[in-house]
Parts: structure tokens; sequence; C-alpha cells
């Protein structure tokens, strides 16, 4: 092969690797929003330092009022903080056939212990089959030499009868 043949296989890989990943996805974590906070919507949010669970505690029946649960449980050292405003702000529009008594759930609506939280969330189903119940939780975890703040956004298809 010429050096003219192998300069231009070389190019061309380089232009197929360059195409492959954009100067935006290697800088960015797709996990995330332009504010910092997990941009997926899940049921389970889950790092290293803690795992957070939108989990259902049905039955549920259309019209009337039921709840699902953020928990969050920390990891290794970290524990609960204290200090921090734990708040969940429901989902803005909210999904078809759900509405919410409350636009944000405060921290004093749920219990807290050294290593775990327990918020409740409201909702009221408007028809019956599956819906999605969903918004973002703020929360912080600390260890003695620093604590993390972060928001998770939740989502869960609950079944309403």
């Amino acid at each position: 092969m010429n050096a003219t043949k192998c300069a231009t296989a070389v190019l061309v890989a380089l232009v197929g690797l360059m195409a492959s990943c954009s100067k935006s996805e290697a800088a960015t974590d797709p996990m995330r929003d332009g504010k910092g906070a997990i941009a997926l919507a899940a049921p389970v949010v889950d790092n290293e330092n803690f795992k957070v669970v939108l989990e259902p505690v049905g039955p549920y029946k259309k019209d009337q009022q039921g709840i699902v649960r953020v928990v969050l449980t920390t990891k290794r050292d970290y524990h609960i903080n204290k200090q921090y405003p734990y708040k969940f702000v429901t989902a803005d529009p909210p999904a078809e056939g759900v509405t919410y008594p409350k636009k944000v759930v405060p921290r004093g609506d749920g219990t807290y212990e050294e290593k775990k939280a327990v918020l409740p969330v409201p909702f009221v189903p408007t028809k019956t089959g599956d819906v999605m119940v969903g918004g973002t939780f703020s929360l912080s975890v600390c260890t003695d030499a620093n604590c993390l703040m972060d928001k998770a956004k939740l989502e869960i298809s609950v079944k309403v009868e």
C-alpha cells in the first residue's frame, strides 16, 4: 500500500471514529439534565452512595386517593441529612389519568431514620388501567466529612381498578 492510500485509510478511520462520539456526548453525563438532576425517570435510582425507590402501596381504585412511597436508603458511610429540606415535586403536568392533592410533598410528611427516609406521595387516579405517577425527589446524604445533594426523577406505572 502506498503512502497516499495509507493516509486516506487512516483519515477515513478517524472521521468514522469522530462521527460515532460527538463532543457533547463525551463531555456530559447522559443521566443528568442541564441542571444536574438525574434526567431519565425510573422507579429506581441506585448509585454507590444511595438508592431511591418509588414503590406502590396499592391496591388503587379510580377516584380514590392512593399513595406511592419514596424510599431513600443510604449506603456505605452515608446517612440521612437531618437538616436537609427533603421534598417530592409532583410531575407537572401530571400524566393522563392522575391528579395530585399536593404539588409539593414536604419533608414534614415523611419519616426519617439514620440510614432511611420514607416520603408518602398522595395521588388520585381518574381512570382505570395503568397510570404513571411521578415527579422529582430532592435529597441529601452525608458522611462525617461531606454532604451530597441530588435530585432523582422518579416514575412508576400503577394498576388502577
